[in-house]
């Protein structure tokens, strides 16, 4: 099954598509302020680079884990009493 970009490469070849493509990446300063990101890093190093670069709202899956855990226990023990 053809997808758009594949049209739009074949289109205009590879080196269009490569030149689309950077012009896009060059907008997106643009548009960041507007644009709410959420994004999930696979540990800590990971997330570090992704918070420095300012990639948007970064979590890391083991501490939303040990969050949700933490959070469902305290809760459980909250209504026992």
């Amino acid at each position: 099954m053809r997808t758009p970009s594949d049209a739009t490469h074949s289109r205009i070849g590879h080196r269009g598509a490569l030149l689309l493509l950077a012009g896009m990446v060059l907008l997106i300063p643009a548009f960041a302020r507007a644009i709410e990101t959420i994004v999930r890093a696979q540990g800590d190093e990971e997330a570090e680079l992704l918070a420095r670069d300012n990639a948007g709202h970064v979590f890391t899956g083991e501490h939303e884990l040990a969050l949700a855990m933490t959070r469902r226990y305290v809760l459980e023990r909250a209504a026992t009493r």
